[in-house]
């Protein structure tokens, strides 16, 4: 996320850079100029943020998903649900047995989800797939 805020304005620095290049002073249509670059520097922040906002989404997808299904049996506090669980499963099929996860943290190139935080977690890899987990 900061990296994200730091990228927005250093295209907002390097945006009114360029106004103030590609205006020259003596023109008598600065105002103008410098209008329509502020424009078109606003559509840029603008789909950037939204271009953010779709990289952000699938965690925050997963948190909202809905109640855990009645098949999971007790999702997560099933002791039986996490013996269930094998390295290399999507992330789809961990939601089928312990339910949604209460926190999901970010740790590197991995996403952690936690039930019971911190004492219960699934390590999932960059393509969503079980890497590792602790039971509660």
């Amino acid at each position: 996320m900061r990296r994200n805020i730091v990228t927005v304005s250093m295209i907002i620095i390097v945006g009114i850079l360029m106004v103030f290049i590609s205006c020259e002073p003596g023109q008598s249509q600065v105002r103008d100029c410098v209008s329509v670059r502020l424009s078109r520097l606003e559509s840029k922040i603008q789909k950037l943020e939204k271009r953010i906002a779709v990289l952000e989404t699938p965690r925050s997808e997963i948190a909202t998903r809905g109640k855990a299904s009645k098949a999971n049996l007790g999702g997560w506090r099933v002791r039986g649900n996490w013996r269930k669980l094998k390295k290399g499963m999507s992330e789809n099929e961990v939601i089928k047995l312990l339910g949604n996860p209460e926190k999901i943290q970010t740790v590197a190139d991995e996403y952690w989800w936690y039930w019971d935080f911190p004492a219960a977690r699934v390590e999932l890899s960059g393509n969503k797939t079980v890497v590792g987990w602790s039971e509660p």
